[in-house]
């Protein structure tokens, strides 16, 4: 991208979007995070709605609960052995050029999928692989719009901004499974739902605003995983506040994710006795406490977030609670407050590495956190469903909760006292590395 002044004269700061003279003036940041929201809405949407109808379809077809979680963690395997490959997608070029991109590849892959699914039932194997890259691009390229194009004052409230549009998604999913899942949306209908989706957020990607005039050096990014893994090892090492959000991120998202999907369509599936609808509302209910998490924190900042751990062991405490209920109300309403607390933790070290992270630095450091939640995602899932086929979920929960309040107790809690919450982002502000 050409970085050269509109006027002449000596050399001065970048203008942000929309705030003077480049690629940004005359630019409203609504309508910017208007399309950050929608670009995200509907990704995430159409890439869930897959997953979900699915993983649904598997169980009712073999009944079986580990085949039908496999169905969920599958996608995450292609983002998790590929980061090296996203990383280079992702800086690329444009950032809401390369979103558009990764959107038109997935509507397509949804297209040639519904077309050969009425001959070869295997197609649904690659098509799962190729929206998790799809869905992985576009999770770490809405990190870059974030940390690139949007002004340094507004990059905070835009982290809530954009996950708001996943939480809100999670919600549209929701009504469409409770609706149609084993009724009248047929695999060839819900293809067509998704691809249409990924339509949609392609076009909406081009209302995110051109990058700010920022180089951004990608020398030693560049290369297989031996090269990846130095370059975040350096950019590590040098920023301790970032060094700590990252793994605080890391380990607690890949416990409380893993925990929710490994009981979001099991518990409903065998404890309430494969209730479809129960699993509809598990969706619902778990995106909606989301999205009041993030409207929480979108309004009143961090100060409602504690940093004292109290809401990360008491989602922890949840996690046992939600597995030994076995009242249908009382599960649905203690799966709220398990997500509501999940949330407002993810939120909170999530704005954490989009603060502490510059811009030559977050592409790398987004892509390899989810590349790690995602593989350890996976092994969790996995050895959880084992776990509790041969044991009781409730074990599986008793051991969720240990991992997460003994991480919390002996690693994040003595490093949150000496790295506290950020004040609001000054827009002059240098990452000290």
């Amino acid at each position: 991208m050409d970085t050269t002044p509109d006027r002449a004269g000596p050399p001065s700061d970048p203008p942000e979007p929309g705030t003077g003279p480049g690629p940004g003036a005359a630019r409203s940041p609504g309508r910017d995070l208007i399309g950050l929201w929608s670009n995200t809405f509907f990704s995430v949407s159409s890439s869930t709605f897959l997953y979900l109808f699915f993983a649904i379809e598997v169980h009712n077809r073999t009944s079986s609960v580990l085949l039908s979680n496999l169905v969920l963690v599958a996608p995450l395997a292609i983002p998790a052995l590929g980061s090296p490959v996203i990383h280079r997608v992702c800086t690329s070029g444009e950032p809401r050029r390369v979103l558009a991109g990764a959107m038109w590849l997935g509507g397509l892959a949804c297209a040639a999928a519904a077309a050969l699914l009425l001959v070869v039932d295997g197609v649904l194997i690659p098509l799962c692989l190729m929206i998790g890259f799809v869905d992985m691009v576009q999770r770490v390229g809405r990190l870059v719009v974030i940390n690139r194009c949007v002004s340094r004052e507004n990059m905070r409230s835009a982290v809530p901004v954009a996950f708001s549009a996943q939480f809100s998604s999670g919600c549209v999913v929701a009504c469409l499974i409770y609706a149609g899942a084993g009724s009248w949306i047929s695999p060839q209908f819900a293809l067509c739902i998704s691809g249409a989706g990924f339509v949609l957020a392609a076009l909406t990607a081009h209302l995110i605003a051109e990058p700010r005039d920022v180089a951004v050096p990608q020398g030693d990014h560049t290369g297989g995983y031996r090269a990846l893994l130095a370059a975040e090892f350096r950019a590590l090492a040098a920023n301790g506040r970032l060094r700590h959000a990252f793994i605080s991120f890391v380990v607690l998202t890949t416990l409380f994710q893993g925990y929710y999907n490994l009981t979001r369509v099991a518990l409903p599936l065998t404890t309430f006795h494969g209730s479809v609808a129960l699993t509809g509302a598990v969706q619902f209910l778990s995106s909606f406490a989301a999205l009041v998490a993030a409207i929480a924190f979108l309004a009143a900042g961090r100060r409602v977030v504690l940093g004292n751990g109290f809401t990360c062991c008491l989602a922890a405490v949840l996690m046992i609670a939600v597995a030994v209920t076995d009242l249908p109300l009382a599960f649905l309403g203690l799966y709220f407050l398990f997500m509501l607390s999940f949330e407002l933790v993810f939120l909170r070290q999530q704005a954490s590495i989009v603060e502490a992270a510059d811009a030559s630095t977050v592409a790398l450091v987004s892509t390899l956190q989810i590349a790690l939640i995602y593989l350890g995602m996976t092994v969790v899932v996995v050895l959880g469903s084992y776990f509790t086929s041969v044991a009781a979920v409730q074990s599986a929960a008793v051991a969720f909760c240990l991992c997460v309040v003994g991480f919390w107790a002996l690693y994040a809690a003595p490093r949150e006292r000496r790295f506290p919450s950020r004040a609001p982002v000054n827009p002059d502000r240098q990452v000290t590395r």
